[in-house]
């Protein structure tokens, strides 16, 4: 059993079967300021027995949680500081209680991908060599603000056939790469795979929409000329 505090840490690492982490259920005894997971090998994982509050940081570098509940104090971090991390859960990232930063060190190279809707209070940083990657369908708030060092290639939102990812933030000038899945399709006129687009920022250039694809298949850009009243080809040279 054992005893936290709030001016507790704690870090697990080691490659041995650690068994499972019992915190004493007394007030003020099942929290801790910090707590570092760095376990490696086949018995990686740490098991909690029962509840513990995390007040400070909880840091991943390698190894998982499994387990009972986790919940974090007003000001917690979740960070993680690992290659081997490709997706959040719920056991560290918990829908009610959760962290109020999350921190993508330069380690997580491979990308972290958030498994489901989430919404944080505080700073999403991305250090420079980590990445956060929103999947289709997934919703992620930042009621606070977005620290991306990491660039375009460190923040990405996904689409595909079955939907688009959603960031809602209110930092401006944020690096990112936002993905669009668009049907395609020439069955007839009414049910073609003509879109009307818009730019989501502003100094867009046209060229930045363009698809891959095979020579005269790849994409259709048209303009709308209000003077000649026609749609004009973005192929044609005195398109503007």
């Amino acid at each position: 059993m054992f005893k936290g505090s709030s001016l507790s840490s704690l870090i697990i690492n080691g490659v041995n079967a650690f068994g499972t982490l019992n915190f004493s259920q007394t007030a003020g005894e099942n929290v801790l300021k910090d707590l570092t997971i760095n376990r490696t090998g086949d018995e990686g994982s740490v098991s909690l027995g029962n509840s513990v509050t995390i007040l400070g940081t909880l840091t991943l570098s390698n190894g998982i949680i499994n387990g009972t509940s986790l919940s974090y104090g007003s000001s917690g971090i979740l960070k993680y500081n690992g290659a081997n991390y490709i997706k959040t859960s719920d056991i560290e990232f918990p829908s009610s209680a959760g962290p109020k930063d999350l921190t993508i060190s330069e380690l997580c190279t491979s990308s972290i991908g958030l498994h489901d809707n989430r919404t944080i209070s505080g700073i999403l940083t991305i250090i420079e060599g980590g990445g956060f990657v929103i999947p289709p369908l997934k919703q992620f708030t930042v009621s606070g603000s977005i620290d991306n060092s990491a660039g375009q290639n460190g923040l990405i939102i996904q689409s595909d056939g079955t939907g688009t990812g959603s960031l809602i933030q209110n930092s401006s000038e944020i690096s990112a790469t936002i993905h669009r899945y668009m049907t395609g399709g020439w069955d007839n006129l009414t049910y073609s795979g003509w879109h009307q687009i818009s730019s989501p920022i502003s100094d867009q250039a046209i060229s930045g929409f363009e698809s891959s694809g095979a020579e005269g298949d790849n994409y259709d850009f048209y303009g709308w000329n209000e003077v000649d009243n026609l749609w004009m080809n973005y192929k044609e040279p005195d398109f503007s």
